[in-house]
């Protein structure tokens, strides 16, 4: 394998005259890393001002992990010939695995003039650029690059650089550029499903995804994706079918078991999700999120003891876990225990803004029968949770306590537009969509890429 990295550095940029390298590089190629150094010391003997031989001497020492020996061939070989590329890229590389990045930018950066614009030296420099978190800089060097010109694992780079900055439209372009070479890439959809859910379209997130798992259909790192984005694209069933595969495959699985129980949390089938948070808590007893969703789902079946039984537990792995006095409080409020359930909600509010808690006080407020307390929370908890029906419906109700008969139209309103579009939304996430988008896909007629077009290299 040093054999081969070696003859490959060589082989960067060859020679002038090479026959008088045969031996040297015979020998590499056989592994013979003590006959070729012979012949290269031998070599250097002989024309101590050829550049090459100590580029070679310095490639070998860099693989050997003798990096001072290395540094200084390397270095010398670049005085000899200051247009010789791969011996600054061998530079580069030994500067870039002993953590002396600022001395492999500031080398790439003084290159002389003739190699200053060679494509693999660029490369080289936004790449490092990049790695430093200096992506305009990385860019400005990446783009300089002509696109025929191309070193191996550029297009890649320049997508990850694009994402890193925050330029998703760019990366996507990127990456559909890749995906026109290698239509089947698995990574390569995966990744764009990633790039769309940051530029916030989960329709196209989930198109890549699903086209991914055409590919793939028995990758569990690709179903499971699948199944992550058909949640936050809200196609709950779609997800729950796919993480039952999954366990099937998996049974053990505690990634799988946690987001099976959250996916049928969100269908609202609380009685299956007890089971799934029950089975991973077993598996990770110190997770106190574990214990916080086991609790909440006993809630949802109204099995309160246990219920509070696992948010204890939750609380006392983690006392600054605030979704747990949250649900203590609602099941305080379910017992018409409302003094506690007030406490329970204050103690929420002075660890966290939640507006949960300020609804579940106003509706502590309202059962008490102070209704001007109860609007002042239920008000602030509408400019912090604004699509939440319920609690229009609830602050409707309190200001017809309160006399004010417009405001409580107004807010009744404005629950039965959203509980309509939670109504659809709800359809929606009971949806399949998965085997229509295949044949579809098959049919070259779906998938964002068709929608969109090839983007253009911006």
């Amino acid at each position: 394998m040093v054999a081969v990295i070696l003859v490959g550095l060589f082989l960067l940029q060859p020679p002038r005259a090479t026959d008088d390298l045969a031996a040297i590089t015979a020998a590499l190629e056989r592994n013979d890393i003590d006959q070729a150094e012979k012949a290269i010391q031998a070599l250097i003997k002989k024309t101590p001002e050829r550049a090459e031989v100590h580029h070679l001497l310095g490639a070998i020492r860099l693989a050997q992990g003798r990096a001072s020996e290395a540094e200084t061939s390397l270095k010398r070989a670049t005085q000899l010939n200051p247009e010789l590329t791969a011996a600054y890229l061998a530079l580069s590389d030994l500067y870039r695995s002993h953590d002396r990045r600022a001395e492999a930018l500031e080398l790439l950066e003084k290159l002389p003039a003739p190699v200053s614009k060679d494509p693999r030296l660029l490369f080289r420099l936004g790449t490092l650029y990049a790695e430093s978190g200096d992506y305009p800089r990385a860019l400005d060097r990446l783009k300089a690059i002509p696109e025929k010109d191309a070193p191996p694992g550029y297009w890649d780079v320049l997508g990850r650089t694009y994402v890193s900055s925050g330029r998703f439209q760019e990366a996507e372009g990127v990456y559909l550029r890749i995906l026109k070479e290698d239509p089947g890439s698995v990574q390569t959809l995966r990744t764009l499903s990633g790039i769309a859910l940051k530029r916030g379209s989960t329709a196209d997130a989930w198109e890549y995804a699903a086209q991914a798992r055409m590919q793939a259909p028995d990758s569990p790192e690709v179903l499971f994706q699948f199944a992550q984005v058909s949640l936050v694209h809200d196609l709950v069933a779609e997800a729950i079918g796919v993480l039952r595969t999954l366990l099937l495959m998996d049974p053990d699985n505690p990634q799988y078991l946690y987001a099976l129980g959250q996916a049928l949390l969100r269908n609202v089938t609380y009685e299956q999700a007890p089971e799934y948070f029950a089975r991973y808590v077993r598996l990770r007893p110190d997770d106190a999120q574990g214990y916080m969703m086991l609790g909440f789902a006993l809630f949802g079946v109204q099995d309160y003891t246990k219920a509070k039984m696992h948010l204890e537990k939750a609380i006392q792995l983690d006392p600054n876990l605030v979704e747990a006095y949250y649900h203590l409080g609602m099941i305080a409020h379910r017992e018409l225990r409302d003094d506690q359930a007030a406490e329970l909600f204050r103690k929420v509010l002075s660890k966290d803004d939640r507006p949960q808690a300020h609804f579940g006080l106003g509706r502590v407020y309202a059962r008490q029968r102070k209704f001007q307390e109860a609007a002042a929370e239920m008000e602030l908890a509408a400019k912090l949770l604004p699509d939440d029906p319920d609690l229009h419906f609830q602050l409707s109700r309190v200001y017809v306590q309160l006399g004010d008969r417009d405001r409580s139209n107004k807010e009744l309103e404005l629950y039965r537009r959203l509980k309509a579009e939670n109504e659809k939304r709800e359809e929606r996430s009971r949806q399949s969509l998965y085997g229509e988008r295949v044949k579809q896909m098959r049919q070259g007629n779906a998938g964002p890429q068709g929608r969109q077009g090839q983007q253009g290299q911006q």
